[in-house]
């Protein structure tokens, strides 16, 4: 079954909060239901940005726990977050080719809008 729709997700933050929603993601995907856009907060938006480059839910768990991607997050509490994510650029210059949010096959929402 296949659902034509404008469905816009917006995906939480919180570390394992925000890889819980691939759960949703797969689900949506099991129902062919696509969303048309999709915004995220911190680790949702991590998991957003991969899910529109076209990454499947199981390919993006996969790269969760292959990289070790909450141990390369380093406490820095400023006024631009809790954390620091210096150390995960060279990581996702491995899963997106590219530098622009244009160029994901589903649009990706930056500044989340809600």
């Amino acid at each position: 079954m296949s659902y034509k729709s404008s469905l816009g997700i917006a995906l939480s933050g919180g570390g394992i909060r925000g890889i819980a929603h691939l759960g949703v993601l797969k689900a949506f995907d099991e129902y062919g239901i696509s969303p048309k856009k999709v915004s995220g907060t911190s680790a949702g938006a991590i998991v957003g940005a991969l899910y529109c480059q076209g990454y499947s839910p199981e390919e993006i768990m996969k790269i969760i726990h292959e990289t070790n991607y909450f141990r390369l997050l380093r406490p820095a509490i400023s006024w631009k977050g809790l954390f620091r994510i210096e150390t995960l650029v060279d990581v996702f210059k491995d899963f997106f080719p590219h530098n622009s949010f244009s160029k994901l096959s589903i649009p990706c929402l930056w500044p989340p809008l809600i």
